[in-house]
């Protein structure tokens, strides 16, 4: 019961959590499409992630290697989502540039 209302509760802070934070970062305006993209790259990972580990449980007979690989792709992610951020901050930089010219 526990685990159950925490993953609900978890899982509906990720709906709300993403449409404000690609809100800041990109804004109103960018919203609807960056939100289906990244409903999309949630998509294929909610298809392969699964997949996944259990082709690797199957091989291997244990969970272990499935979650160091999961941790081995958390830590390849965290440079491509710093690299949007600062995308975002020179896209932020960039829009402020083009209203004080106006």
């Amino acid at each position: 019961m526990a685990f159950s209302v925490i993953f609900g509760g978890s899982s509906g802070a990720r709906v709300a959590l993403l449409s404000l934070l690609v809100c800041e970062l990109y804004g109103a305006e960018k919203v609807p499409h960056l939100f289906g993209l990244a409903g999309l790259a949630i998509g294929v990972g909610n298809l392969i992630g699964p997949t996944l580990v259990g082709s690797i449980y199957d091989l291997t007979g244990s969970y272990g290697t499935a979650f160091l690989t999961s941790a081995c792709l958390v830590l390849v992610s965290i440079p491509c989502m710093l690299a949007s951020y600062w995308d975002a901050a020179r896209y932020r930089e960039v829009s402020k540039a083009d209203l004080e010219e106006v």
